[in-house]
């Protein structure tokens, strides 16, 4: 088995396979990078952060909830929360938006 792998057995009891692992263990033992500008080391942050952000990225580049709705396929409240910063997002809208518009990119990870 390779370094930073667990055997990993299926449900019915026979056979393994190998899973990588990542965690705190990998980060010490520098195999990892703790902060390198774009992959923060306090995700839990992040995730605190991220509503507003995502909030003020809509706000800049988008002219209110129905235009957010619209954009991105969602229901209103859905777009009113993302809008007042109340829920994040999940991964799908990100990328979309970055996707499709320029400059998303840096300006979502300056934020990181």
């Amino acid at each position: 088995m390779k370094p930073g792998a667990v055997s990993v057995r299926s449900s019915s009891g026979r056979g393994s396979s190998a899973a990588p692992v990542v965690g705190s263990d990998m980060v010490n033992a520098g195999r990892l990078p703790v902060s390198s500008g774009v992959f923060p080391a306090d995700l839990n942050g992040l995730r605190r952060r991220f509503p507003s952000r995502w909030a003020g990225f809509l706000r800049a580049h988008f002219s209110g909830p129905p235009h957010v709705a619209v954009f991105f396929s969602v229901d209103d409240r859905t777009a009113r929360d993302w809008w007042s910063g109340k829920h994040g997002v999940n991964s799908a809208p990100v990328i979309f938006a970055m996707r499709a518009i320029p400059g998303a990119v840096a300006e979502l990870l300056e934020a990181a």
